[in-house]
């Protein structure tokens, strides 16, 4: 499900809609969010300040700093993601896909 919104983006398909997969999508967000193996962490205010100085210190998207700001809350050091570049040089090693 996710390469296929990936890709979709990827290609930038114009006529693409996430109503299109919307009924997957929730489905797959359910199953994750009610998993055992998996702990949803919240963002709160220690994760605020954090993230506005990694915005100023890697010259990167406030989505990134949010994510590098609970990533290093939790003591995590890893990220699985499709955005090597900027997540490298805020210092977390790099599960790419």
């Amino acid at each position: 499900m996710l390469r296929f919104i990936y890709l979709k983006i990827l290609i930038r398909e114009i006529n693409f809609s996430y109503k299109k997969v919307f009924d997957d999508l929730k489905k797959f967000t359910n199953q994750i969010t009610n998993s055992n193996l998996i702990t949803i962490v919240p963002v709160d205010n220690k994760t605020i300040e954090p993230a506005l100085d990694a915005i100023d210190k890697f010259d990167t998207k406030p989505g990134d700093a949010f994510h590098f700001s609970v990533i290093t809350n939790q003591k995590i050091n890893s990220i699985v993601t499709g955005n090597k570049k900027d997540f490298e040089r805020m210092g977390l090693r790099i599960i790419w896909f």
